[in-house]
C-alpha cells in the first residue's frame, strides 16, 4: 500500500484534497516505478484541483504534476535505468504520491551534480518561464523584461533565459539579500 493525496471533486485544495491508501502501483512492460523524494507545489496543481487548468485528470486522481523519484521497480524489457537511479516524470499525473508508475519514455536521468530540490522542480517553473519570454513575447537581443517576484523560480529562469537570448532584465524583490544574487545570476539591475 501507498498513501497519496487524491482528489475525487474539483474544488478548492483545503477541501477536496485527501490523505488516502492505494496500491503500491503495479508495472507493465517498458515501465518504471519510482518512489517519490521530492513534489513541489505549483499553481498549475492547484489549478487542476480547482478543475480551472487546461489538463483534467479522470477523477478520481492524484494530484501534482511535478517531481523527483528513484527508481524502485523496473518492468519487463527495461535496459535504460537502473535501480537506485534519480529520475523526473515528465507529464506525470499523480506525483502527490509515495510511488508512480511512469513508460521510461517519459523519465528524464538527473545527473549527480543537480540538487533533489532543483531537480523536483526542472519542469513545470523552465517550461513555464521559456513559453513566456520566447514563444509569448518574444523577446531577443537588446530587449528589456521587467519582472516581479524575480527571486522565484521562474525569475530565476528568465534570468537565465536573458543570458541565452541577449536580452536585459530589470528584477524587482522583496529581499535585500536577493539583489546580488539575482545580480550574480545575470540579471541586468536588481531593485529591492
Amino acid at each position: 500500500m501507498m498513501r497519496a493525496l487524491q482528489f475525487e471533486e474539483v474544488g478548492l485544495p483545503a477541501h477536496v484534497l485527501k490523505l488516502v491508501e492505494l496500491p503500491k502501483p503495479e508495472l507493465g512492460p517498458g515501465e518504471v516505478r519510482l518512489r517519490m523524494r521530492l513534489r513541489p507545489i505549483n499553481p498549475s496543481d492547484l489549478l487542476q484541483v480547482k478543475g480551472v487548468y487546461g489538463r483534467r485528470p479522470a477523477l478520481p486522481a492524484v494530484a501534482g504534476l511535478e517531481g523527483l523519484g528513484v527508481v524502485d521497480a523496473l518492468g519487463p524489457g527495461v535496459a535504460e535505468f537502473a535501480l537506485g537511479q534519480r529520475v523526473v516524470p515528465m507529464g506525470g499525473q499523480g506525483t502527490w504520491a509515495e510511488y508512480l508508475v511512469s513508460s521510461v519514455e517519459n523519465l528524464v536521468a538527473i545527473p549527480d551534480g543537480l540538487a533533489d530540490e532543483a531537480a523536483a522542480q526542472v519542469i513545470v517553473n523552465p517550461l513555464t518561464a521559456w513559453i513566456l519570454a520566447v514563444e509569448e513575447l518574444r523577446l531577443g537581443e537588446g530587449a528589456w523584461l521587467v519582472q516581479t517576484a524575480a527571486g522565484s523560480s521562474v525569475g530565476r529562469c528568465l534570468i537565465q533565459i536573458a543570458q541565452l537570448r541577449a536580452f536585459r532584465t530589470l528584477n524587482l524583490v522583496r529581499r535585500p539579500e536577493e539583489v546580488q544574487e539575482l545580480l550574480d545570476l545575470g540579471g541586468a539591475a536588481v531593485l529591492c
